[in-house]
């Protein structure tokens, strides 16, 4: 598939899995006033419920790394909302909770290496949901290798605490070079 091709399909990718967060916040009235500051009753969160909320958010997805590391199946997968979906960096789509613990193993016994998420945001949208994009680094790799790439991880709040939604990975594309005119 053409480059192009690829990089359209992981925007319009995560186009698609912000777009119902948007519609949500504006529903739920979580959007941002014009000061930045969220409006009164929003999902940004404040003090110890935010704070909660956020150190909940990073240990589910410190969980995630540390299973996938050492390959832990079942661990993986009570990670993940039953619906869950995972789009690769390499333009694979994993729909399902099962599909998404197969096709982590999978991946993880191919490259082997180590793997490191760094969250560096978290949002709160709506009640209940949260954003959490960082910086997801692949290491050791053969040749002794490293593949730097970002994550944007979507949870959601449910009967047994915070789960992952949706994960959207992305490998930097060098940037075009400059026209001339």
């Amino acid at each position: 598939m053409h480059v192009w091709n690829m990089r359209a399909r992981k925007v319009w990718a995560i186009g698609v899995m912000l777009l119902p967060l948007m519609v949500l916040s504006r529903v739920e009235g979580g959007a941002p006033r014009g000061d930045g500051q969220p409006r009164p009753g929003g999902s940004a969160g404040t003090g110890a419920q935010a704070g909660g909320d956020e150190a909940a958010v990073r240990r589910v997805v410190q969980q995630y790394v540390d299973a996938r590391e050492v390959e832990d199946e079942s661990a993986v997968g009570r990670l993940f909302t039953s619906d869950a979906d995972q789009l690769t960096s390499s333009g694979e789509w994993r729909r399902g909770r099962a599909e998404i613990v197969r096709g982590t193993r999978a991946s993880s016994q191919r490259t082997g290496g180590k793997r490191t998420i760094t969250i560096e945001t978290i949002r709160f949208p709506a009640p209940g949901v949260a954003l959490a994009d960082g910086r997801y680094e692949l290491s050791g790799l053969a040749g002794n290798t490293t593949r730097q790439m970002w994550t944007s991880l979507l949870l959601t709040r449910g009967a047994d605490g915070w789960q992952i939604a949706a994960i959207r990975n992305m490998l930097p594309a060098a940037a075009p070079p400059a026209t001339t005119r």
